[in-house]
């Protein structure tokens, strides 16, 4: 029913056993595609070793290092089932990622994501997170509260997208003409898209539980470099830009 991808670049030192593990307990995980992205730790030795004990592992492997966009894109052609979702090599699944599987698919929704925690390894610690984005209750996202997810959640790695959406918006092709036009390198995919697919009129969900943790760290995209540098608002404009007239 679901395929899991994971790009990872020297995850060793960021929890990759673990989560790998952690979709490996999921019993309706169908495939699970890695992309070993140019690592220079033992990452690809580790994956080769788990992919012996799970056949539900494809495993591939970039002799450099090309970023997660251009990774998760290689594993398009590799895809077998309705459903995707990317979870990264520092996030763990929960076993109540089976409850947004099951909405997704009684629902038959194009996108939809969930409520998720925050790990900090160093406490030894997780923590329930709120996010103004998240309604209060499970339903189809509308009007304020996908106003809400794109600007405090649009992040792809906690969602499930049917496959042929997935694989239009992450062809090679399509990537390096979005680069194009930006001028440099693009980050932003995530709500591109988002955007994209509300602009297709995709149907939208939210299941009010927790199924992942996110584990905090100071090298994620997400903080103050990526909005300090002006490298948020770049992206942001440029997508504005594209999607809608000034």
């Amino acid at each position: 029913m679901i395929t899991v991808i994971t790009p990872t670049y020297n995850g060793i030192s960021k929890g990759l056993n673990r989560s790998i593990n952690s979709v490996l307990q999921i019993d309706t995980v169908q495939e699970y595609i890695i992309i070993v992205d140019g690592s220079n730790d033992s990452s690809y030795e580790l994956c080769k070793e788990l992919k012996k004990r799970d056949k539900r592992i494809k495993l591939i492997l970039n002799n450099t290092n090309m970023g997660w966009t251009y990774s998760v894109s290689k594993a398009i052609d590799q895809i077998s089932n309705k459903w995707i979702t990317i979870h990264n090599d520092d996030d763990w699944l929960l076993p109540t990622f089976n409850n947004l599987l099951n909405f997704t698919s009684r629902n038959n929704l194009d996108l939809c994501y969930s409520k998720y925690a925050i790990g900090d390894d160093q406490k030894k610690k997780i923590e329930l997170f709120i996010n103004p984005a998240w309604p209060k209750r499970t339903k189809n996202v509308l009007n304020r509260e996908f106003y809400n997810l794109l600007l405090y959640d649009c992040y792809i790695g906690r969602c499930i997208i049917k496959t042929d959406k997935f694989s239009n918006l992450f062809k090679r092709s399509r990537i390096k003409a979005i680069e194009k036009k930006f001028g440099t390198n693009f980050t932003a995919f995530d709500f591109e898209c988002f955007l994209h697919m509300a602009n297709n009129n995709d149907k939208f969900g939210f299941l009010n539980e927790v199924t992942s943790v996110w584990t905090k760290r100071k090298e994620q995209q997400t903080g103050h470099e990526y909005v300090y540098s002006g490298k948020s608002a770049a992206e942001n404009c440029f997508l504005f830009n594209l999607y809608f007239n000034p």
